[in-house]
């Protein structure tokens, strides 16, 4: 009796890990940059669960995504460093030069999240801790801009 309910208990946990991996899903969002304006291009889900994604250095400027359902409660929020800001590269403009800091005016990235049932509205916004805000403020920095608010419409 014992055997037959660690066998039991055996298959239904290898069919709940079957089915688990069988149901996963990943969304992705294509985003384009240009002049600083990001754009959603196309948003679509594959039915595998892809590992976290890994994100670059924090440089100190950052887009934060929200990923809500149809009543504004939050599904996902992640802050990541900003996709079009690259550290490292050669500057070609100072002579000498070992590294710097470039921001590309034309960029293109991809995000991918763990899908969910009833994710409706993605919304990024940039946060910039390099810049501080004048005396009048608290915050110490500069408010998040909102720069991009759009419904989940998939393909």
């Amino acid at each position: 009796m014992r055997v037959m309910e660690k066998a039991l208990t055996t298959l239904t946990l290898m069919f709940s890990l079957t089915s688990a991996n069988l149901f996963a899903a990943t969304l992705m969002i294509s985003v384009e940059v240009k002049d600083r304006i990001h754009t959603v291009e196309r948003m679509w889900v594959i039915e595998q669960n892809f590992p976290p994604f890994e994100h670059g250095l924090d440089q100190g400027k950052y887009i934060i995504i929200n990923i809500t359902d149809i009543d504004g409660n939050s599904i996902v929020w992640d802050k990541i460093p900003d996709p079009t800001v690259m550290r490292g590269v050669l500057d070609i403009n100072i002579p000498n030069s070992t590294h710097g800091e470039y921001e590309a005016d034309l960029a293109a990235y991809t995000l991918r999240y763990r899908y969910e049932p009833g994710m409706h509205l993605v919304t990024i916004t940039e946060l910039d801790t390099t810049q501080p805000m004048t005396r009048r403020s608290n915050t110490g920095f500069a408010p998040p801009k909102k720069v991009i608010e759009e419904r989940i419409l998939l393909e």
